[in-house]
């Protein structure tokens, strides 16, 4: 698959940013949150001339202030260090212990699939079930090694111009079948993508609500719009919890009905009624193999 990605904005605020951080040579900024900036990057002594294969995210000074900011960055760079699968990305180096706080991962050109939906308003079958396809596998390493994602949304994965998919921002994850999913302890996260289960009490989090953020992810890529229409947070907590998602197929005619089935059982209100990671890949890999066969038959005969 070939999807022409749109490169990353330059930067368009006057604050100023430091030309070195550590033992790293800025670049250029390649992205921003709200809690922190990401640079390409190379390590220092190299020329200009070599290549800079390098990202590295630095807290905000403001943020570097924040004991849960700083939480969350030593969180997205533990599971960089101990979960290896091809659409993660490693964590190659460090500084945890003061600020300025940051973590270096292998820099990856593309675009997230927000920024896609923004150019291409929704994406083909094909394409979709391709990105949901290599995102699920993110999720299943994840899940098998005890981790939840805990934000999965456009925003946070990345398609390159090649269509590989690199799921980002570990920020939030927590380990499964500790203290970090009692029902008392609510994982933040955003909400139009957030599973029924966290936001109520007496649901313990489990690794089927990756599947539902994926899930409303997913429904965004096919049809370019969310599965529930809410004005403001107490309607998209209404929406998670009681509504029913808009009928998919009246939307995109054209689907096929093991997606539509397959995405219905994702956004399933109750966990259990959701399929595992692993299973997902298995489904989608399916979907994915019959329609790029039928998108190239319909290539071949115009």
């Amino acid at each position: 698959m070939q999807i022409n990605s749109p490169a990353h904005p330059p930067a368009t605020t006057a604050e100023s940013h430091p030309v070195r951080i550590g033992r790293w040579d800025i670049v250029r900024r390649i992205g921003e949150g709200s809690w922190s900036w990401v640079y390409q990057v190379r390590p220092v002594g190299c020329a200009a001339t070599q290549p800079a294969d390098y990202a590295l995210k630095v807290l905000k000074p403001h943020s570097a202030e924040r004991p849960e900011c700083i939480a969350m960055l030593r969180r997205e760079c533990e599971i960089a260090q101990t979960v290896t699968q091809a659409h993660l990305l490693p964590a190659l180096a460090s500084h945890l212990k003061s600020a300025p706080y940051f973590m270096v991962t292998p820099y990856v050109s593309g675009a997230s699939v927000a920024q896609l939906l923004v150019s291409h308003v929704r994406l083909d079958v094909p394409d979709a079930t391709w990105i949901a396809r290599q995102t699920a596998e993110a999720l299943a390493q994840l899940h098998r090694t005890g981790w939840i994602h805990g934000d999965v949304k456009p925003a946070n994965v990345l398609v390159s111009p090649h269509g590989h998919v690199t799921l980002l921002d570990c920020g939030l994850g927590r380990r499964l079948a500790t203290h970090e999913c009692d029902a008392n302890d609510r994982v933040a996260g955003t909400l139009e993508y957030t599973a029924p289960e966290l936001l109520q009490t007496g649901e313990t989090i489990g690794a089927s609500s990756d599947i539902y953020a994926l899930g409303v992810s997913l429904f965004q890529m096919l049809t370019g719009q969310l599965p529930f229409h809410a004005a403001d947070a107490p309607s998209w907590v209404e929406a998670h919890l009681q509504t029913a998602p808009l009928a998919l197929r009246s939307i995109v005619s054209y689907l096929p009905t093991e997606l539509a089935t397959l995405l219905q059982s994702m956004l399933a209100k109750h966990p259990q009624h959701r399929p595992t990671a692993a299973a997902l890949v298995s489904a989608l890999c399916a979907i994915e193999i019959d329609t790029f066969s039928e998108r190239q038959m319909l290539q071949n005969a115009a």
